[in-house]
């Protein structure tokens, strides 16, 4: 499991939570900084904006460049402070 924080780094400095192993993902070459077996685990990007845009934005732009084990964690803040619990 791959974890992607889409949060905006204003989102960020309000909620400093990290989810541990969480990947932050800035700036349009994120890709170029994801781990050398990224296309083979399953990446779930989350973010806490309304209808969780950033996220789906971001799974769009994976899966448009060939990832296909995406999926987008639903919930905002407190599906993070429940998925935190479990990789915590």
């Amino acid at each position: 499991l791959l974890i992607l924080d889409a949060r905006s780094p204003l989102a960020r400095s309000e909620d400093q939570r990290l989810l541990p192993g969480a990947v932050l993902v800035e700036g349009d070459a994120f890709h170029q900084h994801l781990p050398a077996d990224a296309r083979e685990r399953t990446i779930v990007t989350f973010c806490t904006c309304p209808n969780e845009a950033g996220a789906a934005i971001l799974a769009k732009k994976l899966l448009d460049l060939g990832y296909t084990r995406v999926r987008v964690l639903t919930g905002g803040t407190e599906a993070i402070s429940h998925l935190n619990q479990v990789v915590g």
